[in-house]
C-alpha cells in the first residue's frame, strides 16, 4: 500500500473519551450489570458479580457453552451501554475547540496523510468532530471502507442511529482502491470496530474479550485496518502520541514494539497517572509480554501526567506548564 503518513500519529483508548464524560471499564461494567434484562438470567448476573472485567465476561460467554438467549442478552446489554455512552459526552465550547485543534494537527501535509487510530467503539468523533459545534475550520475525517461516512460528521445527521454493515472481501477490494485514490488529509481508523457496525456476515462486531486478533482476522475491514496500522507505524522516524490506552492489548503492543525496534518509532503518552503508578501497571503483564513492554518503556520520549483539560489554562487556548512542554516536545 502507498500510505505515506504524516510524522505525527495518534492512538486513543478509553481514557481519551473519559476526558469528555465517557466511562472507563468499571463504568461500562456498571452500565451492563444494571441492564434490567440481566436479572432474568441469574447465571449471567453471578458471572458479572464475580468478574468486573466485562471484556473477560463477554469472551467467556461468547466462547462458552451457554444458551443463545443468555449470549444475546449480554451482547444487547453491551450495545445498550455503548448507546448510552454515545449520548453522554459532555464537552462543549472552548475545551472541545482546544481538543479539536489538537486533532487537526494530525492532518496530513503536502503529499502525506494524517492518521488517527482508536481502540474505542464509541462515536465521540462522529458526535463532536463537526463544524456546526466548534465554528472553526476542520478537516472532516475519512473512515476507509465505510459507506457515506461523511454524513456521520454532521450534527443533524440521522445516520448516527443506524447500523452500518461492513464490506465483504469483494466489496473491500473496491473500497481499498477508493482509499488509495482519496486525497483526504485525515484518516480515522477504528481498529476494534464500532458500536454501530455490523459484521459483513450480519452479526454485531465488537472486538472485545481476550481473542481480539482472531476476531480482527475474521472481519475483512478490521484485518485491513490492522495492516494499515502496522504499515503506518513501520515508516521511519514517526512519532506516536498515545492518549488513554491502557496497554492491555497484546496485538497492539507488539506492533508498537516492533516499530520501535525496526523503524525507530518514538512514543509519547498523555495519562493522568503519576509516572511511578503508570510504570507499575505497565509492567504488570504476562511472561510473553515481558519481552515486549521493556522495549516500549525504555524508548519512551515523552510522558505527560495530566488530563487533556490540564493541557490548557482554565479551558482557554493558553497552555499550562505541562501543555507547553507537550506542544514543544511533540509537535516541534
Amino acid at each position: 500500500m502507498n500510505i505515506q503518513s504524516n510524522n505525527n500519529i495518534l492512538l486513543t483508548g478509553a481514557g481519551f473519551t473519559h476526558n469528555f464524560g465517557a466511562p472507563l471499564a468499571d463504568g461500562m461494567w456498571s452500565g451492563i450489570f444494571n441492564n434490567e434484562n440481566i436479572y432474568s438470567f441469574p447465571e449471567l448476573k453471578r458471572l458479572l458479580l464475580c468478574e468486573f472485567d466485562y471484556e473477560k465476561i463477554y469472551y467467556k460467554v461468547k466462547e462458552g457453552n451457554y444458551r443463545k438467549e443468555l449470549k444475546d442478552v449480554l451482547e444487547n446489554a453491551i450495545i445498550s451501554a455503548y448507546d448510552n455512552l454515545n449520548k453522554s459526552f459532555l464537552c462543549e465550547g472552548d475545551f472541545l475547540k482546544n481538543v479539536i485543534n489538537i486533532l487537526n494537527k494530525f492532518c496530513g501535509k503536502n503529499n502525506t496523510r494524517g492518521y488517527v487510530f482508536t481502540l474505542n467503539q464509541d462515536l465521540f468523533l462522529e458526535y463532536k468532530y463537526v463544524p456546526e459545534l466548534v465554528n472553526i475550520k476542520i478537516e472532516k475525517p475519512f473512515i476507509p471502507g465505510i459507506k457515506n461516512y461523511e454524513q456521520w460528521f454532521n450534527v443533524n445527521s440521522e445516520q448516527k442511529n443506524e447500523n452500518i454493515k461492513l464490506p465483504n472481501e469483494d466489496e473491500l477490494k473496491i473500497k481499498k482502491q477508493e482509499f488509495l485514490e482519496t486525497t483526504g488529509k485525515f484518516f480515522y481508523i477504528k481498529l476494534h470496530g464500532s458500536s454501530k457496525w455490523i459484521s459483513s456476515d450480519g452479526s454485531n462486531k465488537l472486538v472485545i474479550g481476550r481473542n481480539k486478533e482472531w476476531e480482527i482476522a475474521k472481519e475483512p475491514l478490521l484485518k485491513w485496518y490492522f495492516e494499515i496500522f502496522r504499515e503506518v507505524l513501520s515508516q521511519k522516524q514517526r512519532k506516536l502520541l498515545i492518549i488513554g490506552y491502557s496497554f492491555r492489548d497484546k496485538h497492539i503492543n507488539k506492533v508498537i514494539s516492533e516499530a520501535i525496534e525496526e523503524s525507530n518509532l518514538k512514543v509519547y503518552i498523555i495519562c493522568p497517572e503519576s509516572p511511578e503508578d503508570f510504570k507499575k501497571r505497565f509492567f504488570n503483564v504476562t511472561l510473553e509480554e515481558s519481552k515486549i513492554m521493556p522495549r516500549i518503556w525504555d524508548n519512551l520520549c515523552g510522558y505527560y501526567p495530566c488530563k487533556l483539560s490540564e493541557i490548557f489554562k482554565d479551558n482557554t487556548s493558553e497552555y499550562t506548564f505541562l501543555g507547553k512542554s507537550f506542544f514543544e516536545n511533540y509537535f516541534n
